[in-house]
């Protein structure tokens, strides 16, 4: 009699060690999964984070820039330091390849209702897993023409 109940209670000592064991185990698989979805939201956010920054870096690089009177507008590219900017990216496209990384900047152009697309800067991976594609309004100055037109600058960020 003594040694079915030793025996009885050896067995709900096991039981509830092992029911402890299974929350437990339970309780680090929910808090891995939960660990897994901070780091990629927090991933997410830090290429967004770095989407929007080449972005904001593009919109003011000096070898677009506008400067009327010794002014710098802000969302206005200068037509000639664009097309300057085109041939220094065929001498050196290392340089702004390393800066600008794996992005296509183009811009679109309203001429009298006419629309021009050119294409800046390309720089493509072989293989991406995604395109991020923004679209900034921007004025365009011709300083030859001393003419103002309305644009689109596209940007295509691959990752």
């Amino acid at each position: 009699m003594k040694n079915n109940k030793a025996q009885i209670q050896i067995m709900q000592t096991v039981v509830v060690l092992l029911l402890v064991f299974v929350v437990l185990f339970i309780g680090f698989i929910f808090a891995m999964t939960q660990e897994k979805r901070a780091t990629q939201r927090q991933l997410q956010q830090l290429l967004v984070l770095t989407e929007q920054k080449k972005s904001q870096s593009i919109n003011y690089l000096t070898e677009f820039n506008c400067i009327i009177d010794n002014v710098i507008i802000k969302d206005c590219f200068d037509k000639l330091s664009i097309e300057s900017f085109k041939v220094r990216v065929k001498e050196d496209n290392l340089y702004y390849g390393s800066v600008l990384g794996t992005i296509k900047i183009e811009i679109e152009e309203n001429i009298d209702g006419e629309l021009s697309r050119n294409i800046i800067f390309e720089n493509k991976k072989e293989v991406f897993e995604t395109i991020k594609q923004y679209q900034l309004p921007i004025s365009l100055y011709d300083p030859i023409k001393n003419i103002k037109n309305n644009g689109v600058l596209y940007l295509e960020i691959y990752n």
